[in-house]
């Protein structure tokens, strides 16, 4: 990818071989749009929820070519503003291995995100898989994400983290006596504020 850019003047020498954008050196800027396809899902596991598998082919890069950044960016097609009081929870797996049909996906993947999306996010989302890309380039390695993406009420996650258990507070306490034997002889003693006579809750 070449870019035009305005002629340099002054004596502070610029590096070539720096893209402005991402801050990191190289020469060569890719877009590898994703190949995966839609999971489906049942209820009990994700409820209103959509699952989708990504797959980037990383075979478009040369023995040659150097890594220095990757970056997966998600797209939304509307500003999430219209979502009103909904969130997005979103959760980003690594697929460790592949799944037989109607197998538990649990063991065969890792989070790498969890995030949720309101109404005040950005329409993208931008994760950075340098190093995950780097070993997807290995024979064998490449099994792609999972993403999860699921529709929550703001006022049911807002409960969530608000809630309180109540707390018990003893407001009454009375005395305790004990009778015992000390050296043959009986003894009588009373203990103030040793039993809860009344408590309360706040």
């Amino acid at each position: 990818m070449f870019k035009k850019g305005s002629k340099q003047t002054g004596t502070l020498n610029t590096d070539p071989c720096v893209v402005s954008e991402y801050g990191v050196r190289g020469n060569i800027v890719r877009f590898i749009q994703d190949q995966g396809s839609l999971i489906s899902a049942p209820v009990v596991h994700c409820f209103n929820c959509v699952r989708k598998h990504l797959f980037f082919n990383m075979s478009v890069l040369e023995d040659v070519e150097q890594l220095s950044f990757a970056q997966l960016e998600m797209k939304f097609k509307q500003d999430l503003a219209h979502l009103g009081p909904h969130v997005f929870s979103m959760d980003l797996y690594r697929v460790l291995r592949t799944t037989l049909r109607g197998e538990t996906h649990e063991s065969s993947r890792k989070l790498l995100l969890s995030q949720s999306l309101g109404p005040g996010a950005h329409a993208s989302v931008h994760v950075n898989l340098t190093e995950l890309a780097e070993t997807w380039r290995k024979l064998g390695r490449n099994y792609g994400m999972q993403v999860e993406l699921q529709l929550t009420r703001l006022s049911n996650m807002l409960q969530e983290h608000a809630y309180m258990e109540s707390t018990h507070l003893p407001v009454q306490i009375g005395p305790i006596s004990m009778l015992y034997y000390d050296n043959d002889n009986v003894v009588l003693r009373h203990y103030e504020d040793m039993v809860v006579d009344e408590c309360g809750c706040r």
